[in-house]
C-alpha cells in the first residue's frame, strides 16, 4: 500500500491554523483516531511557527497528548518538512549576507 502524502497539506493547515490563532479562535484537529493524521499536522503547525526541530516539535506535542503518534512515512514528511523550513531560513537570512558590498566608485569587476 502507497504511503499517503500528508505534506501537501501542511502549508494549507499551517496558513489556517495561524489565522485562527491569530484571531483567537479555537481550532479542533481530528482524524479518525486522532493519533496519526492529527499530530502529522499539528507537528507541521509546531514547527513551522514555534519550533526549530521535529524532535522539540514532538516532545512539546506528546507532553499535551501522551497518544499523539505519527507513523514512520508521515514523520518521514516531517522530517522533510523541516529541512525545508531550516532552508528556507538560511536562505532569508543570507539572502543579504552573501551579496558583495560595494562602494560607489567600486564595481564587482573590480576584485
Amino acid at each position: 500500500m502507497p504511503a499517503t502524502n500528508i505534506r501537501q497539506y501542511f502549508d494549507q493547515a499551517n496558513e489556517f491554523l495561524h489565522s485562527c490563532k491569530n484571531k483567537n479562535e479555537r481550532v479542533l484537529i481530528h482524524c479518525q483516531l486522532g493519533i496519526s493524521r492529527s499530530s502529522s499536522i499539528v507537528l507541521a503547525y509546531l514547527l513551522k511557527y514555534h519550533y526549530d526541530t521535529v524532535h522539540e516539535a514532538y516532545a512539546h506535542l506528546v507532553a499535551q497528548r501522551r497518544a499523539a503518534v505519527s507513523n514512520y512515512d508521515f514523520f518521514l514528511q516531517l522530517i522533510r518538512y523541516e529541512n525545508d523550513l531550516q532552508y528556507e531560513k538560511n536562505l532569508a537570512t543570507n539572502t543579504d549576507s552573501t551579496k558583495p558590498a560595494c562602494t560607489e566608485n567600486q564595481s564587482l569587476l573590480d576584485t
